[in-house]
């Protein structure tokens, strides 16, 4: 049984961002699988800080989770965030309030990769829940970061993928939400928030016709991407991955570093990158 009230501490860019809270839908306790509701709330009243979603702009209010507010309609239990916050994608991570937990930065080189299983990697960093878009390492000392998501040997279909490289058992792809050049952290967001739907309406729609998800994706695309026509035809290509849950898409997204000069009360935007692809999990 989980507890039916959770509660973490949000970090955006390192720095102290809010707080994150789960309870069950009716207030009372859920088993794995039950329903969650979550809700957020910014630490600080600035305008200028990162944002905690591309749906969710600084703000007094506190955030519930509704059609704006959908970034962890896939968990039930928050518990696991902390253990995780290592591997998290994107600009967020998280702590215990009352048992923050500071891991040592893991570097492997492609060498020592050479060398090892999937198994052997999740034992040598140490954390014993991977989440469903691999495991972040470090392989280069310059970047002081995470810079690549290894894998079980990957399907030869999705070899194709960005990056991609084999070495020994390992599948390693470069890490879309960090920007080597500049070692900037990036955010990362699936694109089922931005389409609206809560993470089991996701999973009902790849079981439904791809022409129905493949017009809702074009409408958030539409609205959220740049260069729209390459977006569409890339998703449109990895459209069957997708549907059969090899593939989840992830919006790639730079946070604002000011407030905008004609609207200076209000948050600036981030700016959409684009599209990125990252293989689910199976071990």
């Amino acid at each position: 049984m989980h507890n039916s009230n959770q509660l973490v501490q949000v970090f955006n860019l390192g720095r102290p961002s809010g707080w994150l809270g789960a309870q069950s839908a009716w207030g009372k306790p859920a088993t794995t699988g039950g329903q969650f509701q979550h809700w957020f709330q910014y630490a600080s009243r600035n305008p200028s800080q990162p944002w905690f979603s591309l749906l969710t702009p600084p703000s007094q209010t506190l955030y519930l989770q509704s059609a704006e507010f959908l970034a962890f309609s896939h968990l039930g239990s928050l518990a696991e965030l902390p253990a995780c916050s290592n591997q998290w994608l994107g600009t967020l991570s998280f702590a215990n309030p009352d048992a923050p937990v500071v891991r040592p930065r893991r570097i492997l080189p492609t060498s020592t990769l050479q060398t090892l299983t999937f198994t052997e990697l999740l034992n040598r960093v140490g954390d014993p829940t991977p989440l469903h878009h691999g495991l972040l390492v470090q392989t280069d000392r310059r970047y002081g970061t995470a810079d690549t998501l290894a894998y079980p040997a990957l399907p030869s279909a999705l070899h194709a993928l960005p990056g991609h490289r084999q070495v020994g058992a390992l599948s390693l792809l470069p890490r879309p939400d960090f920007n080597p050049t500049t070692q900037q952290r990036l955010g990362a967001e699936h694109l089922h928030c931005s389409m609206g739907l809560h993470w089991h309406e996701w999973e009902k729609l790849l079981g439904g016709p791809q022409k129905a998800l493949f017009s809702m994706a074009c409408e958030a695309i539409r609205t959220y991407g740049r260069q729209h026509g390459l977006l569409i035809a890339q998703f449109k290509s990895n459209l069957n991955l997708i549907c059969s849950g090899a593939l989840n898409p992830y919006w790639i997204y730079q946070q604002p570093v000011a407030m905008q000069a004609s609207h200076p009360s209000q948050p600036s935007r981030p700016q959409v990158l684009g599209l990125a692809y990252l293989p689910k999990l199976s071990v």
